[in-house]
């Protein structure tokens, strides 16, 4: 069955603003909604709130939409524990409407917090014991 989403762009959009599309996307219909979780502006002009808090915000401020971030890394910059108590957190704000999408991250969001980037393949490993530990936390 498809499902309608809304993309949120932290990197684009003032906090507040960003509130306001995910009420507005909501009353237009929309079924999900997702922000992306980076740590750096794409642009000098650009934003980057704390995906986490905002989604918390969001949870509270929207009624029956499912949302969650567009992807987050939980192996650099968080750790697998850290993620896990943000989305059970979020879920609970949002009476279960979430999702939790994760990824082996990009260098512009990960490496300036940990001035680390390994190889792809460690990248790989260290998501698939990241997922074990955040399905039992």
């Amino acid at each position: 069955m498809l499902k309608l989403g809304y993309n949120i762009a932290p990197e684009q959009f003032h906090p507040s603003e960003m509130l306001q599309q995910a009420i507005t996307a909501e009353k237009a219909g929309f079924e999900s909604l997702s922000a992306s979780d980076h740590f750096h502006p794409w642009s000098e002009n650009g934003q980057a709130c704390f995906t986490w808090s905002w989604l918390g915000a969001a949870a509270v401020s929207t009624q029956s939409i499912e949302l969650g971030p567009g992807l987050t890394c939980p192996i650099l910059r968080y750790n697998p524990a850290i993620i896990a108590q943000a989305a059970a957190t979020v879920s609970s704000l949002a009476g279960g409407r979430t999702f939790l999408a994760v990824g082996t991250g990009e260098a512009l969001n990960e490496y300036p917090v940990t001035c680390e980037w390994p190889e792809y393949e460690e990248r790989q490993m260290r998501m698939v014991e990241a997922i074990g530990l955040i399905r039992e936390l």
